[in-house]
């Protein structure tokens, strides 16, 4: 589909245009950040979500394989690009913006369907954005804890999901 490549055009263009964006320092410019963190987060739930629907087109079935394959390297890019803002950023409303957008990002559907496909891609991709996430925690990241808590347990609620029982009770050797 026309609109899936030129979201990927488009996000790759985004990813690129970031060295110039880390360049901003005035007061407007955090929300120039939440912008293009926005941006960001919209074409890769749009792609995220398309690799996931079934056309049945043999075009739709090419450009699916071609976006599939841009998926696990752009998407860590992403979360580099969005970790690096937020610390450029500092401890502001636009900050805790972009966190939120970052957590949208990891819970939707598509993102945890992408760490079900059992592939070298997809998780290599999934554990770059788990690195990149990790790096939140780094000390130049402290005075935005309160903002990457929600984010790194998003990213835990959704690595785990379905590996931890829901039910109470004894957990068996089998649910191990």
């Amino acid at each position: 589909d026309q609109e899936e490549a030129f979201c990927a055009q488009a996000w790759a263009v985004l990813l690129q245009s970031h060295v110039h964006l880390s360049a901003l320092t005035s007061e407007t410019d955090g929300e120039a950040r939440l912008y293009y963190t926005r941006a960001i987060v919209a074409i890769a739930l749009r792609l995220l979500e398309s690799s996931n629907s079934s056309d049945n087109d043999s075009d739709s079935d090419n450009d699916s394989e071609v976006i599939s394959a841009l998926i696990p390297k752009l998407l860590p890019m992403s979360f580099t690009t969005l970790v690096n803002n937020m610390k450029h950023e500092g401890a502001t409303a636009s900050t805790a913006s972009m966190g939120a957008e970052m957590t949208r990002l990891i819970r939707s559907p598509a993102f945890k369907s992408l760490m079900m496909v059992n592939n070298n891609d997809s998780s290599g991709c999934v554990d770059s954005c788990i690195a990149t996430l990790g790096n939140m925690m780094q000390i130049s990241h402290r005075t935005q804890w309160d903002i990457c808590f929600p984010i790194l347990s998003a990213m835990v609620t959704s690595v785990t999901h379905g590996m931890v029982p829901v039910s109470p009770g004894t957990v068996t050797e089998e649910q191990l």
